[in-house]
């Protein structure tokens, strides 16, 4: 899975331009407007991307389209679990920014039993 979706939201005017920046080289000290209009509309943005990587990866991943399957086999409304899978699809992105490494498939590399 890519990570992407975040460099999109950056990228997208989802935080002001040059604040990141800002953030990294510890220049300035970076300000967001606080106005609870321009956080509802980021979120909303926010939401729609990761509902979009959410159901990619619910088609794409195996891993995430087995747990899908069995979570609502169990009786499990579709929307919990779709937000179950956007959980999955955060932890994953910043596992990978945290450890600084591509993401790898480790059931690629699991015995076919």
């Amino acid at each position: 899975m890519k990570i992407a979706l975040l460099f999109v939201w950056f990228n997208s005017g989802g935080f002001r331009q040059g604040w990141y920046d800002q953030f990294l080289t510890g220049t300035d000290t970076p300000t967001l407007p606080c106005t609870a209009a321009y956080l509802r509309q980021r979120g909303k943005k926010l939401k729609a991307l990761l509902n979009l990587a959410a159901l990619s990866a619910k088609r794409n991943d195996p891993e995430i389209k087995n747990y899908f399957e069995r979570k609502v086999s169990e009786g499990k409304n579709k929307m919990l679990v779709l937000n179950a899978v956007r959980c999955k699809v955060i932890s994953r992105a910043f596992a990978v920014i945290q450890r600084n490494s591509p993401f790898v498939n480790l059931n690629k590399f699991a015995k076919a039993s």
